[in-house]
């Protein structure tokens, strides 16, 4: 008889009971999707990641989707992970479709493995050409060129039984960029040709990616860009991902204009319109005007002649119509991420993803220069003058004074004003780096029309894309698969007192925050505060009920997050948990700013986040606050190419590391997590791709890890890899 370890036993235990509940309970997968705001929907797209438990669905087989009155959706299957490197049963499954909604219908929907799904009665064709790409979704086409900077080639609706060409020829739709000098950058005049590829393919949505970069017209690079074009079967809907890395000296370089620019032929009478709460969506009749989102409180619609028009708030979108057709683009968080706008001319609409007009240029540099003054826990109102007046520009590190009560903040805040007013300060952590590697994603739409579209009905449409549909899989079925290792469904009916323990912890730490200090901007939005911060909390219970809270919090406000225990792995706990859309936005959000803003994409560190600190940037690089599994689950359950390949880098910044003797290298990072996140992360990547060389690593630098820990179970306090070969180890252990 072969004997079998108790892990063996426990494994298999755990794989019977799974199939025992397959095979009882989930043969149906329920989901459920809302209409959010009060806008009817007619074939919206909609994308969800759905788990399945080890042995439940084999990859490759098919699975349809049914609504609750038995009608038969078409689905587009994407096997995202499996459960192991024989690659056989599906771990993640992202699933697009395509639904029905009445404004503020909810409607319920089941997903049955096993099953043949209808075909599309539309559906997209990809057709290779010569040099490029030609991609039809029935009422549009479109085509992609590989040979030329160039790289959009054609952009047609279909009209009277034809097809009518919405883009001027030369150039076509491209990127640009300007510096604070006033050197202008674009991606078509003398760039090289980018990378095209066809990331997702099937018969409900196809996604193109271009990646290229900026040139001066004398053909000197400037900061890397990726686009990525999403096209839906029988709609004229394009939905766009713009993202840049700025990889120039922020010292010498900000940048005074970032967007792209779309141009067009929509026929003769060319009119812009443009949406918003005062605007009411009316037309300005002249073919000239820009929609600019200033700050979350404030837009300005303005057309050369006329008073501009403000407001508080606005959708977000702008047309240009003509007599040939039409041309809607409708930016999602405008205000969330301000500054944004979008300009119209009589043959152009501009995307402005940092609009020249905003009165300020796009910095990544940082107000700390220098190192930052450190109190030693002082309330010596002497020694603290001392101490600033010596050094007269350096920031204060206010941590360091170490307030624990609203009476330490209080002395603090005063101490700060009489003796350093202005000057840069911090209850977080300060350092001295900048944001050279930092990027920035920018989702927008564009829907292009045969015949002019109205002005309520490109509201509508505006609304639809400020409010993505999602689908929830039911929680009991999502965690009950271990596809995110233990976790539990809501059930307020056994916990009542810890479920809305969970919901005050969310308003508290995530909601409540967001909304009193209005924690917006386009590098801004979607950041927690830190917990590692010295005194936030006390401060923030004194001050925000008072109308000066932002005033009270300046020093709070911003304490920038990036922590080491992976808050975005626990903001979308909370939505697998719950199924509650602020959870699932929240974590969209947080993800989305972490992977661009926070973590480096250029120069040697690139896959490494900075540090928690005073400013998103002057952290240094640093590996245990660079965790991916909350990154990896947003990948699966929303199918974003941009998060993979952000967590492809960090891990590959791992796999760059290696000792002679093939382990993850660590000579000199304190504390034990300096090895074991970049260690996580590599364990993460490879069950996510199964590729061996992340798996090998992993296993080696894993092997090495144990041998070396004090006794089992017992992590060191640090660990250091050693020896000309790198398999000793040096072991730190206190305490």
């Amino acid at each position: 008889m072969t004997a079998i370890s108790q892990p063996d036993r426990l494994r298999g235990w755990r794989f019977d009971w799974m199939r025992i509940f397959v095979d009882e309970r989930a043969r149906r997968i329920g989901l459920t999707v809302q209409e959010p705001t009060g806008t009817a929907r007619r074939r919206w797209p909609v994308i969800i990641g759905v788990p399945f438990a080890d042995g439940e669905l084999e990859r490759g087989a098919p699975v349809r989707l049914v609504t609750d009155s038995g009608e038969h959706l078409p689905v587009q299957t994407l096997c995202l992970a499996t459960w192991d490197r024989a690659l056989r049963f599906v771990r993640w499954l992202l699933v697009d479709f395509q639904i029905e909604l009445e404004a503020g219908q909810t409607r319920r929907l089941w997903l049955e493995p096993g099953a043949a799904a209808d075909a599309a009665a539309t559906a997209i064709t990809v057709e290779t050409l010569p040099s490029g790409l030609k991609i039809d979704t029935g009422p549009m086409q479109a085509e992609f060129r590989r040979d030329s900077a160039d790289f959009w080639a054609s952009w047609r609706i279909a009209k009277s039984g034809g097809w009518r060409e919405l883009l001027r020829r030369t150039p076509g739709p491209h990127l640009y960029m300007t510096d604070q000098r006033g050197t202008f950058y674009d991606s078509c005049t003398a760039a090289p040709a980018p990378a095209i590829s066809v990331e997702d393919s099937g018969p409900l949505r196809v996604s193109v990616c271009v990646r290229g970069f900026h040139s001066s017209d004398d053909g000197r690079r400037f900061c890397p860009y990726i686009l990525r074009v999403h096209f839906f079967a029988g709609r004229s809907d394009l939905r766009l991902h713009h993202t840049f890395i700025f990889d120039q000296d922020p010292e010498r370089t900000e940048l005074s204009a970032v967007g792209m620019r779309f141009p067009l032929d929509v026929g003769g009478e060319p009119v812009a319109a443009f949406g918003g709460a005062a605007a009411q969506g009316k037309a300005l009749t002249d073919g000239f005007g820009q929609i600019l989102h200033l700050s979350d409180l404030e837009y300005r619609v303005e057309k050369e002649g006329l008073p501009p028009i403000t407001g508080e708030n606005a959708r977000g979108w702008a047309a240009l119509r003509g007599e040939a057709g039409g041309v809607l683009a409708s930016l999602r968080h405008p205000w969330q991420e301000h500054p944004k706008g979008i300009a119209v001319s009589p043959d152009q609409i501009e995307i402005e993803v940092w609009p020249p007009d905003c009165g300020r240029p796009l910095q990544f540099s940082t107000p700390y220069k220098e190192e930052a003054i450190f109190f030693n826990g002082t309330r010596d109102e002497a020694e603290f003058r001392r101490l600033v007046q010596a050094r007269p520009t350096a920031p204060l590190n206010l941590k360091s004074l170490r307030a624990e009560s609203l009476e330490d903040l209080l002395w603090v805040e005063e101490m700060v004003d009489r003796y350093a007013p202005g000057r840069p300060a911090s209850y977080n952590d300060t350092g001295t780096s900048n944001g050279f590697g930092a990027a920035k994603t920018t989702e927008f739409w564009l829907r292009a029309s045969a015949n002019p579209v109205a002005d309520e009905e490109a509201e509508a449409w505006a609304d639809a894309v400020q409010g993505p549909l999602i689908a929830v899989v039911d929680p009991a079925h999502a965690c009950a698969t271990g596809a995110m290792r233990l976790m539990a469904s809501r059930d307020e009916r056994r916990f009542p007192e810890a479920e809305r323990a969970l919901d005050g912890l969310f308003d508290r730490v995530v909601a409540e925050p967001r909304r009193v200090l209005r924690t917006y901007g386009m590098m801004d939005y979607g950041d927690l505060m830190c917990s590692h911060s010295g005194s936030p909390g006390p401060m923030w219970e004194y001050a925000k009920g008072r109308p000066d809270v932002a005033q009270r919090m300046r020093h709070c406000a911003r304490s920038y997050n990036n922590e080491a225990n992976d808050q975005l792995n626990a903001l979308w706990g909370f939505f697998v948990h719950s199924g509650c859309r602020d959870h699932y936005l929240a974590a969209e959000a947080y993800g989305r700013h972490m992977a661009d803003v926070d973590i480096i994409h250029a120069g040697d560190s690139a896959g490494v986040i900075h540090y928690h600190n005073a400013h998103h940037w002057t952290g240094v690089p640093s590996p245990s606050h660079t965790p991916i599994a909350g990154l990896m689950l947003q990948y699966y359950l929303t199918g974003d190419r941009r998060i993979l390949e952000v967590c492809r880098q960090c891990a590959d910044w791992a796999l760059a590391r290696q000792e002679p003797c093939g382990i993850f290298s660590n000579r000199t990072g304190v504390l034990v997590r300096e090895y074991t996140t970049p260690l996580a992360n590599l364990l993460e990547f490879y069950q996510a791709t199964w590729e061996e060389r992340y798996g090998e690593l992993a296993r080696r630098s894993l092997t090495w890890l144990l041998r070396a820990m004090p006794e089992p179970g017992c992590f060191p306090v640090s660990i250091y890899t050693a020896g000309d070969r790198g398999d000793e180890a040096v072991v730190e252990q206190h305490g």
